[in-house]
């Protein structure tokens, strides 16, 4: 898709056509095909704008262009747009930061969580509704409280691994967090962990459509289907809050959940 979009960025004009069309771009999550998450849109829009400068300073010889003419500053395209959003969102969050950093996540309103994660993704945004609609939860317990929890809903698999290193969890609806987390593992723990609270919500809805065991496990997938979901939008997440994203290539974050979760044989 990338490489085909280029071609429509010759002049700014082509802007909303592409745009338009990155709208109507998917991807594959699994079994799982949905519409490219904003940060996404965001991403390419960005690769194609820096490539669109490097070709304009370059003449068909290969030498630098010294009269490379850039835009006013007074006209503002689409990559400007997207750019001045970015800015904003990472201000913002930043913000979030700079109050809340030395406190603990306890002492942070869930109001305030809520308006902290919108605007950054549509995941977050539906993590967010979510949240106020009391369809889904966040419980910050003490380490001591935590373990107890997660010793009591974890997988045979999980005990064997033990509690450590665990510092967040999701059960059905119900996020569990330890509050030795630091405010900004809060925010991005639950980019990771409301994505399985949604899973549970959605797997509510097709047995209320009346969708047999097996075509609900088709649509949401095995357990590695579910977590690529949940890296998936934890890494959305540190790329929108200007974060360097924990895993460089999906075939890394792919082995990560491989090695974390081994599939029963």
């Amino acid at each position: 898709m990338k490489r085909s979009s280029r071609k429509l960025v010759e002049k700014e004009k082509d802007i909303t056509r592409l745009k338009q069309q990155l709208d109507e771009a998917v991807a594959k999550d699994g079994n799982e095909v949905r519409k490219l998450t904003s940060t996404e849109k965001e991403t390419v829009l960005d690769d194609i704008f820096d490539d669109a400068e490097l070709r304009q300073s370059i003449d068909p010889e290969g030498n630098k262009n010294p009269k490379k003419t850039r835009r006013s500053k007074k006209s503002k395209s689409g990559f400007d747009e997207v750019k001045e959003l970015r800015k904003k969102n990472i201000e913002r969050y930043e913000n979030f930061l700079s109050k809340w950093s030395l406190k603990s996540i306890k002492d942070i309103p869930k109001y305030i969580i809520v308006e902290a994660i919108k605007g950054y993704t549509k995941h977050m945004d539906e993590v967010a509704r979510l949240l106020e609609e009391n369809k889904i939860h966040i419980y910050i317990e003490d380490e001591k409280t935590f373990n107890e929890i997660f010793e009591l809903y974890a997988s045979p698999e999980q005990l064997e691994k033990g509690v450590e290193g665990t510092t967040a969890f999701a059960v059905k609806n119900k996020m569990y967090f330890n509050e030795n987390n630091y405010p900004d593992e809060l925010l991005e723990f639950l980019s990771h962990e409301g994505s399985h609270a949604k899973d549970h919500i959605l797997i509510k809805e097709l047995i209320s459509q009346g969708k047999s065991k097996k075509e609900i496990k088709e649509i949401i997938g095995n357990i590695w289907d579910q977590e690529e979901r949940a890296y998936s939008h934890q890494i959305d997440w540190q790329k929108s809050t200007g974060q360097e994203p924990m895993f460089k290539t999906k075939i890394q974050q792919t082995q990560h959940i491989k090695d974390l979760y081994p599939l029963k044989k």
